[in-house]
């Protein structure tokens, strides 16, 4: 998650795509994207204001949102209890 926070645009939207796609219906690339810090650095990049790279960011947000162990560590990321449900972390 370093190398991707420190990474050239093009960089950063061609990582998280591909974050994105490891998110997808695979709980244990979930569990590693969150455990990794993966939930501070796609909050960071979801913030940056670069359309593209906002968008990519929030898909691999929503993956982490819909699965329990996930949810917990990116609702501590966001300030929030870590029993927050999904629609709690989609409407912060």
């Amino acid at each position: 998650m370093d190398q991707l926070a420190e990474a050239p645009r093009a960089g950063k939207e061609m990582a998280t795509a591909a974050l994105w796609k490891l998110a997808y219906d695979c709980n244990a690339n979930k569990e590693r994207i969150a455990e990794e810090g993966g939930c501070e650095t796609l909050l960071e990049l979801h913030g940056s204001g670069i359309i593209a790279l906002k968008s990519k960011a929030r898909g691999v947000l929503h993956h982490l949102a819909v699965h329990a162990p996930s949810r917990r560590t990116l609702a501590g990321q966001m300030g929030m209890s870590a029993l927050s449900s999904t629609a709690d972390v989609h409407r912060h």
